[in-house]
């Protein structure tokens, strides 16, 4: 959303805190303030496992290809790897 036409302000939490500026890693490590999380949850018995079809396709998603894929659709930003990791642990 960032065009010619947008000028993007340096933001902080609270007055006289420090002030980060509107780039990638500054919204991907959550300090520039404005952003938003999107979730996603299966449908699962909590004492059985994973569909095998949904734990394939969580796994794609969190794997390197399916987060390359997420960075070239451009809609949304790839996952850090701590986030990528727990992830992975959850479906184990």
């Amino acid at each position: 959303w960032v065009t010619p036409a947008v000028k993007t302000l340096a933001l902080s939490v609270k007055t006289g805190g420090p002030a980060y500026a509107f780039t990638i890693d500054n919204v991907r490590e959550r300090t520039y303030p404005m952003y938003a999380d999107v979730f996603f949850w299966i449908n699962r018995d909590p004492k059985g496992p994973v569909d095998p079809k949904v734990r394939e396709f969580l796994r794609f998603i969190l794997s390197r290809d399916g987060q390359e894929l997420v960075q070239k659709d451009g809609k949304y930003l790839p996952l850090t790897a701590a986030v990528v990791s727990e992830g992975r642990k959850k479906l184990d």
